[in-house]
């Protein structure tokens, strides 16, 4: 068996590059927002439900032309995080700033793993839930007029699925995805990438592969996935690659993707802020549940490594869709946990939801909500 260890979806890979605002510029984008985080302490998992009638994902232009996408999550009682990606480029730029006392959103967009500032959004929300302000880029230039509207993402689409796949060298394997939306298409064949999925450029994958034909291989084995669910305009992936070196260690990565607007996934985002309280303590118990077989089934579990694993917290790391069931991993930390340790209980663990169970913990908009609807592969 090999040794596990997981790469956390929130927050997830490597930086993406350039994306032409409306002034032309090129920049690079963070992959994906990042979830607030949870700790794991002892007693019940907590969380702060705040307001969060901003939340959520949208749709309009900027400027009245460029059409862009955009997703909003409060993470603190004034601070935000969010993402945004132009329809004709497909690349993600990173959104965050706060709540002003006017009322005003005020939002940093940075397009760069270094989180420079390439442009600023002022936005105010109307009583109908659309989005309306101004974005300006990093030279201040004349602000630009931006129109947004909240799309409802729980309502059935027709996406036309196609999903093929791409091999390099023989060894590592990606997926293709094409979709009716270009945009949405523009914007996974960005995430799907060779270079996003690896972390690794063609000649540095090349010389890794090249690496294995020697005496004493080492290097980036191998790179395949696995497709868990692809109904109803969602797609659930999990990567899974093998690098050699004094050991072999295989890593996986989870990615759940809404094939209508682009955006992946992240189970906390997903819920209903007055229900994460109620959702946390549901997923800790099923958790424990697993926790409680696997030290009683496995066998070899020693007294310190059976209290660090009782005394987990349950804040989840990734999401996979598989069937009907929805797999939250927790990512199992404690003091005294070794390296092999670590890598064997890690992606080891989950909280397991059927549709049906997690419907009543689902925000109103959440995609989520179209696995409870029969599959319908569009």
């Amino acid at each position: 068996m090999f040794l596990r260890f997981i790469v956390p979806l929130v927050g997830l890979s490597a930086a993406l590059t350039g994306c032409n605002a409306p002034n032309d510029r090129t920049t690079t984008a963070p992959a994906a927002t990042e979830a607030a985080p949870l700790v794991a302490r002892p007693g019940t998992p907590q969380t702060k439900v705040m307001p969060a009638e901003w939340s959520g994902t949208y749709e309009g232009t900027i400027g009245g032309r460029y059409a862009v996408r955009v997703q909003l999550r409060q993470e603190a009682d004034t601070l935000w995080r969010g993402q945004y990606y132009y329809l004709s480029q497909g690349k993600l730029l990173a959104l965050r700033g706060r709540r002003q006392p006017d009322g005003q959103l005020l939002l940093r967009e940075s397009g760069s793993a270094e989180a420079r500032l390439t442009g600023v959004f002022r936005l105010q929300l109307a009583a109908n839930g659309t989005l309306g302000g101004t974005w300006q880029d990093a030279g201040r230039r004349a602000p630009l007029p931006v129109q947004l509207r909240r799309s409802d993402g729980s309502q059935p689409r027709l996406c036309q699925l196609q999903l093929t796949e791409r091999t390099y060298f023989d060894e590592y394997a990606v997926p293709v995805v094409r979709v009716a939306d270009a945009g949405v298409t523009r914007r996974l064949r960005q995430r799907f990438a060779i270079e996003t999925v690896a972390e690794l450029s063609l000649a540095e994958l090349k010389e890794e592969h090249d690496n294995l034909g020697a005496d004493y291989p080492q290097g980036y084995h191998d790179l395949h996935y696995e497709v868990g669910y692809r109904d109803n305009c969602l797609l659930s992936l999990t990567f899974r690659s093998e690098s050699v070196g004094a050991n072999v260690n295989t890593t996986y990565e989870d990615v759940t993707v809404d094939l209508v607007t682009g955006f992946e996934l992240d189970i906390l985002g997903e819920i209903a802020p007055e229900r994460q309280q109620a959702f946390l303590t549901e997923g800790d118990r099923r958790l424990h549940q697993q926790i409680r077989g696997y030290i009683r089934d496995e066998g070899g579990v020693d007294a310190e490594s059976a209290a660090g694993l009782n005394a987990q917290v349950f804040a989840p790391e990734s999401m996979f869709i598989r069937g009907d069931t929805v797999q939250l991993h927790h990512n199992v930390e404690f003091e005294e946990l070794s390296n092999f340790e670590w890598k064997n209980y890690n992606h080891q663990f989950f909280a397991a939801f059927s549709a049906a169970e997690l419907l009543p913990y689902l925000r109103p908009d959440s995609p989520l909500r179209r696995l409870a609807r029969p599959t319908a592969r569009r």
